[in-house]
């Protein structure tokens, strides 16, 4: 008796594992099935704006293939909605295309709040216009891009985009401190929309592709000076910058220096300042002070200006007392002996702003 008990659940056992190995692999063909017909109509969805957007496509492939991201722009509400990116190495694109599908999350969130109703972006360094759309949900941008493979990408997420394009302005030009000017467009292989733009004499542009080795000519790019380039109205607008553009952040800024003050200067200016070291970021906190601007906030590789008189910086500053050295250089760039020394912290740095004092 005992004998057949043990075969009875024996087999109630197996029975049950039998159950349970038929339901899971059914919900796993189920979850798989359903995945492939997830797929297939964002497949059929994409490959319909795409056949939609031939002629931009077509610009575009010319210099690399194109694919199509699927991400969520900034807004109230989010807006998901697909972008044009490349298929080829490149950081933006990379990010847009896989894990998070988002980029400079930290710089974007920073940057918005600085935004009013009535508040127009200008998107300096626009590369494959993930800024510009990002914005473009709730404000009119005016985009800034030199890049003819960036731009061409660009053209095909506005295609795809009608109702962003709308509040879209692209300027396919470099910025610089005089004109007429004509400069060469660089950028890394493994980083296809990260734009260098070089300018001046055969010597000086050999010299500029060596310290960023290794860098591969797009081409050469007209420049113009932002006074110059923009319309009237944008002079007497609410508006903030946004800068991105590999080190020429200065030379840009020296041809817009009457939009820098005139009319209603920007609010503030948010650039990046990975290439500004030593002496030429000294010079470029000099310019900036002298048109009014301080820096309130640091976001990783990005420092936030300000301008003086048409935005509170007080309640925006950081307070990084004990701060590394680094980051105490870049208040000393305004902040003079003794002021920035206790802003840094007299306890830790007795003489955070030594390199400020000293000549060039």
């Amino acid at each position: 008796m005992t004998g057949f008990k043990h075969t009875v659940a024996s087999f109630v056992f197996v029975f049950v594992c039998a159950c349970c190995l038929w339901l899971c692999v059914s919900v796993s063909h189920y979850i798989l099935a359903k995945r492939c017909v997830c797929t297939g109509l964002t497949v059929v969805r994409v490959r319909f704006q795409m056949k939609n957007c031939n002629k931009e496509v077509a610009t575009a492939t010319r210099y690399a293939p194109v694919r199509v991201a699927n991400v969520t722009l900034r807004g109230r509400p989010p807006l998901p909605t697909q972008l044009a990116v490349f298929d080829r190495p490149d950081v933006v694109s990379n990010r847009l295309s896989y894990g998070t599908h988002y980029f400079e999350r930290a710089e974007l969130s920073t940057f918005a709040t600085l935004l009013k109703p009535e508040t127009v972006v200008l998107d300096i360094g626009a590369n494959i216009g993930w800024w510009t759309f990002s914005f473009a949900t709730t404000h009119a941008v005016h985009a800034f891009e030199p890049n003819p493979s960036n731009l061409a990408i660009q053209a095909v997420s506005r295609c795809m985009n009608p109702h962003l394009a709308r509040r879209i302005t692209v300027y396919p030009v470099g910025l610089y401190n005089r004109e007429p000017a004509r400069c060469e467009i660089y950028s890394h292989p493994r980083n296809l929309g990260n734009t260098h733009t070089l300018c001046g004499t055969t010597e000086e542009i050999a010299t500029k592709v060596k310290a960023h080795e290794p860098l591969e000519l797009r081409g050469s790019v007209e420049m113009r000076m932002l006074d110059t380039l923009v319309p009237e109205q944008l002079f007497r607008a609410d508006k903030i910058v946004k800068l991105d553009v590999e080190g020429s952040e200065q030379v840009a800024l020296m041809g817009a220096t009457r939009l820098l003050t005139d009319g209603l200067p920007p609010r503030a200016l948010f650039m990046e300042i990975t290439f500004f070291k030593d002496t030429k970021r000294r010079e470029l906190y000099r310019f900036l002070e002298r048109q009014g601007y301080l820096p309130v906030r640091m976001v990783r590789y990005n420092l936030l200006f300000a301008h003086v008189e048409r935005m509170p910086v007080t309640h925006m500053r950081q307070q990084p007392h004990g701060a590394s050295p680094n980051v105490c250089d870049d208040y000393c760039g305004f902040h003079h002996p003794p002021e920035c020394n206790v802003t840094c912290g007299l306890s830790r740095l007795q003489n955070c702003c030594d390199w400020w004092t000293r000549q060039p």
